[in-house]
């Protein structure tokens, strides 16, 4: 269609008989020329970039342009972002012929996902298009910047503990699965770390289990679980009763909750019949009818 702005060059013909010709000098790359008009209709006579014909009385020549404009894009944060026009990918930057549409297509890294799209390089001003994959310019008809912002995934993270320490931090936390969190424990009186674990979802940790001073990453919401053991030791005594020939135990001191093996060897003419431990005594056998 004819340019109604101030790039449409408006040729006027003489009243002459003969051949007259016209050229076009495109005024900037914010335009394409299109083609010709002869007349007031809207339809292009000619798109070569000279035009001839024979003038047998005054008459309008139109030189049509179509702007361009440039479509800026880029992203914000982990990912990459991509734009064609068609079947043509172009750079951002582009100056595209107005009435183009555009689809910008958005790819985040590993661990990241789409948070939004936006109208500015602060990412502040959304274009409500949600944490869609794809964004499309139907029509474009101004210069136009268009950002997708990428965020890290996070999940929830519980940690907790048996009962006998504490942990730093404790409790739900936002975690990132790429940033991870801190994790450290400071055992009760006479309790000792045994080590961490993962008892609900995945996740990993930057060290070994046995580490206290730890850091984990989520691959979900998960829980994790600080263990510790008592440090406390006691002695035990094996004492021999009644017709029994000898007795073996440990002479190392035994920490609480361990377990340890005992053995007894009767009389000549006995058999054994079973273990016990003194009154007032806190002790458990696993069979306590085996010698």
């Amino acid at each position: 269609t004819k340019s109604s702005d101030s790039n449409a060059k408006k040729v006027y013909g003489a009243v002459v008989t003969g051949l007259i010709t016209h050229s076009y000098t495109n005024l900037s790359d914010d335009y394409q020329f299109d083609g010709w008009i002869k007349g007031n209709g809207n339809t292009l006579t000619s798109t070569n970039t000279t035009y001839s014909y024979n003038i047998t009385e005054a008459t309008t020549v139109y030189a049509c342009f179509t702007r361009k404009y440039a479509i800026t894009f880029g992203v914000n944060g982990h990912g990459s972002i991509s734009s064609k026009v068609g079947s043509e990918t172009i750079s951002s930057g582009a100056k595209v012929l107005g009435g183009s549409r555009i689809i910008l297509t958005a790819t985040p890294e590993e661990n990241y996902h789409i948070e939004g799209w936006y109208k500015d390089e602060a990412c502040t001003q959304s274009l409500n298009n949600g944490t869609n994959t794809s964004y499309t310019i139907s029509s474009l008809e101004e210069n136009t910047t268009v950002y997708v912002k990428f965020a890290e995934n996070t999940y929830t993270v519980t940690i907790t503990n048996d009962g006998n320490g504490t942990t730093t931090p404790s409790g739900n936390q936002t975690v990132g699965q790429v940033t991870g969190i801190e994790i450290n424990v400071t055992p009760n009186d006479n309790y000792g770390f045994v080590n961490w674990d993962i008892t609900e979802g995945t996740g990993s940790f930057a060290s070994d289990k046995t580490d206290a001073e730890n850091k984990v990453y989520p691959t979900s919401n998960a829980t994790i679980q600080a263990h510790f053991h008592s440090t406390l030791t006691y002695a035990l005594t094996v004492i021999a009763g009644e017709h029994i020939a000898s007795v073996k135990g440990s002479t190392d001191p035994i920490t609480l909750g361990e377990s340890y093996n005992i053995s007894a060897i009767p009389v000549t003419g006995y058999t054994f019949k079973s273990w016990s431990a003194l009154p007032a005594e806190n002790a458990s056998f696993g069979n306590a009818s085996e010698a």
